[in-house]
């Protein structure tokens, strides 16, 4: 496939979403219960369902959804955890199932994030000429294009994840090079603990910069969805993100802006 139609399938096919109501907040929940829930019920830690589809971590969370344009259906969400010197949480969810002593060190300096509730629905539309295993891996991507526009946005110093080996080579395909930085712990199986530096990240993955400008124009410009955000979070002002991304994108700048209000509405 062609990084043409995997453009398309990106900007026209789905909507990358930053949750600020309450129906997107819903959703959020819904596709961990859908996902994350049946895959880990068998965990006797999980008592209560509601509590694992949304916990305190999530009002201090930049919480992404996938949209499949079409039929309007949430297909796939994942969180943005952070840390800064107003948040009242200072630690982060992994802190609280491994232990990995270069954790300290990398978080000396704020902001700080967590990547974590990765869920992609198996039930997601199928497309003609392309295999079920390229639309997944594709749509995983975008969504952890939620990741990279974070990153470009908001001056994070380091950028945490525990995660299983075979989601760290998925990123590694993706030329997202995660460095380990402790042993795997049993958590909800065999995970490890890793981290990047933004800057890395954003330069190993210029690839999907179209994309990303892409869907910065929409949550800046179109849709309003940052400043609902920043509204409504109290340990975020709008001083501390960078605003003024992308607006030299070559690709972004050819769009013709007919097109453009298309693919928004």
């Amino acid at each position: 496939m062609t990084d043409d139609i995997a453009y398309r399938l990106m900007t026209q096919s789905y909507h990358l979403i930053l949750a600020t109501t309450q129906e997107e907040f819903d959703a959020v929940k819904a596709l961990r219960k859908e996902v994350l829930f049946e895959k880990y019920r068998h965990f006797a830690s999980i008592e209560d369902e509601e509590a694992f589809a949304w916990d305190s971590s999530d009002e201090q969370s930049f919480l992404y959804l996938l949209q499949h344009r079409e039929t309007g259906r949430y297909v796939g969400t994942i969180r943005i955890f952070f840390i800064n010197a107003l948040t009242p949480l200072q630690e982060m969810p992994m802190e609280h199932y491994t232990h990995a002593p270069r954790i300290s060190a990398l978080k000396s300096k704020l902001p700080v994030c967590e990547i974590s509730r990765f869920a992609l629905s198996m039930d997601i539309p199928q497309y003609e000429n392309m295999s079920a295993l390229w639309v997944r891996m594709h749509l995983s991507l975008l969504l952890m294009i939620g990741t990279r526009i974070t990153a470009k946005i908001y001056p994070f110093h380091t950028i945490f994840a525990i995660m299983e080996h075979s989601l760290a080579r998925l990123l590694r395909k993706q030329s997202a090079y995660f460095e380990q930085i402790g042993e795997s712990v049993d958590y909800y199986g065999m995970r490890t603990p890793f981290a990047i530096d933004p800057d890395r990240l954003l330069n190993d993955t210029i690839q999907t910069e179209a994309v990303s400008c892409f869907y910065l124009h929409r949550f800046l410009e179109k849709n309003g969805m940052l400043d609902r955000f920043i509204a409504q979070n109290p340990y975020v002002t709008r001083e501390m993100f960078h605003l003024n991304v992308c607006t030299d994108d070559p690709i972004l700048q050819k769009q013709n802006s007919t097109e453009i209000v298309q693919l928004q509405t």
